[in-house]
């Protein structure tokens, strides 16, 4: 932990602030600090773990599987005066502690080449922890780490670093001085989660009658099964700087239509980069079926024909136990439209009863910078256009859509450059990218046209400048809008191969 103060002298004053006397100068601010991440592989206790297939169970039709949710319970004695969370799961994860979340950002980790590098993220906890029991719970999901097959269901490539893992490490101060560890080990338990499918790009299925406290103190975990111990994809753990993603918007229907009887299509009025968002009332095993798209039919319907070439869906299965409110957690698209459909649990003709549905807007939240406003409407509305696409698009990465793509297609980074830095603050995300680019960049110096290279094309781009050239245009769009000369210097050698 580093602690600093300021002081400032008037600008009129010629003297040097050493020979200023107390009158010509400010009082001192109070005292700020800020903490370091876990800069060192042997600050790390924690292992890897993961969840035996047997666990998990397996698709017939599909590669997938359910994702898994681990636990651990600890007490903890004496008063506590500050919990530091270390936390990477892979491909994603939702950590809570005694049923509270520990974080409002979402979709972390920020996407890698896993192989290479790992990030982890920080979080101080202290308030969500107290004397006595605790338990910690972390759900994961598959992001761009695991792209299983899915035959019925879109995805751009197929390709995994490996099934889904956890490390986390949680270090506890307490008010006498002393210390306590809490870090993934083979005593966390593990089971079988409610998402019984996630896919990055074909959408989420959520099961709420299995685990539906899955979170909570209360739930009896004994007769779980050990979590086991893995090893990492390779990758170093490295702390997560780039601007934290989350929901800045939630998008109201601006129009309802009853299509037929368990067919209702919502109008959010906007296109945008995210996820729906549903209250529900039904009996259990009951279900409501989500399915975005951009557009729709002449018959009133949602079309996907802008999405991709399969369809795109999110499923969310009653518990029957009151009002549920439920989204989807690790797979996001861009949409405008949702098709609700409600479908009666098996041998009941008692449909689910939607009372609200709400399209969460899912971007980094990097800093506005930089404002436009004109007295003609035309180019504010352009303006306002040009910002809703940019949003969309900036993740942990910059991608060039949020249905079909979500790859960090390389010519952005120079050719959105200065609509991109006029407007916001994305200092530490072009130095994250352009880890990225490095770690694409190939042996003999080529730059391939996406990084993370989560999947080698072969439509003639890897091998084009408009991409590859982002290794020394990106840094440098950074560098004129910043003057920092660090990303120039990092990867000089980069330009250079």
């Amino acid at each position: 932990t580093y602690w600093w103060k300021i002081r400032l002298w008037s600008a009129h004053h010629h003297a040097s602030p050493q020979n200023a006397s107390p009158h010509q100068a400010s009082q001192w601010s109070a005292p700020q600090s800020f903490t370091t991440g876990l800069l060192h592989p042997y600050d790390w206790n924690a292992r890897w773990i993961t969840a035996s297939p047997k666990v998990l169970g397996a698709n017939p039709q599909t590669s997938a599987a359910a994702l898994p949710v681990f636990r651990d319970s600890f007490h903890l004695h004496g008063h506590i005066t500050k919990a530091l969370l270390f936390i990477s799961g892979l491909g994603q994860y939702d950590a809570h502690l005694n049923g509270r979340p520990v974080t409002t950002s979402v979709l972390n980790p920020g996407w890698t080449n896993y192989r290479k590098t790992v990030l982890y993220n920080t979080f101080n906890v202290t308030r969500l922890l107290h004397p006595g029991r605790n338990v910690i719970a972390v759900l994961l999901g598959n992001g761009m780490y695991n792209v299983p097959k899915t035959p019925h269901r879109y995805q751009k490539f197929k390709g995994t670093f490996g099934p889904p893992k956890l490390i986390a490490q949680l270090m506890v101060t307490f008010a006498d001085g002393h210390t306590r560890t809490i870090a993934t080990g083979n005593q966390w338990k593990v089971a079988k989660s409610p998402i019984i499918f996630s896919q990055t790009y074909g959408g989420e299925d959520y099961d709420a009658r299995i685990l539906p406290n899955w979170d909570q103190p209360t739930l009896d975990d004994a007769s779980w099964p050990s979590a086991t111990l893995t090893h990492g994809p390779g990758g170093a753990l490295s702390a997560q700087r780039i601007p934290p993603i989350q929901v800045t918007h939630l998008y109201r229907p601006i129009h309802v239509t009853k299509i037929k009887p368990g067919v209702t299509v919502y109008d959010l009025g906007q296109n945008f980069s995210g996820w729906p968002v549903i209250t529900v009332t039904g009996p259990a095993g009951s279900r409501v079926k989500l399915i975005p798209g951009e557009q729709i039919t002449s018959a009133g319907l949602v079309s996907q024909q802008s999405m991709g070439r399969g369809p795109i869906w999110f499923t969310y299965i009653l518990n029957g136990h009151g009002v549920e409110h439920w989204h989807p957690r690790f797979s996001y698209t861009g949409f405008r439209y949702v098709q609700l459909e409600t479908i009666p649990a098996a041998g009941s003709n008692i449909r689910p009863h939607v009372t609200s549905l709400a399209g969460a807007f899912v971007h980094s939240t990097a800093p506005i910078i930089g404002h436009f406003h004109t007295s003609d409407l035309l180019f504010n509305r352009i303006h306002r256009l040009i910002n809703a696409a940019i949003q969309a698009n900036t993740q942990s990465l910059l991608t060039d859509c949020p249905h079909r793509e979500k790859l960090g297609w390389l010519e952005q980074t120079h050719l959105m450059g200065v609509s991109l830095f006029y407007n916001y603050g994305l200092h530490t995300l072009y130095q994250k990218m352009a880890n990225d680019i490095a770690e694409a960049q190939l042996p003999n110096g080529l730059v391939p046209e996406i990084a993370p290279e989560y999947v080698v094309f072969g439509d003639g781009f890897r091998d084009s400048p408009e991409w590859g050239s982002a290794v020394i245009l990106s840094p440098f769009t950074d560098y004129r809008f910043t003057g920092d000369r660090h990303l120039l210097a990092t990867h000089y050698s980069a330009m250079q191969a």
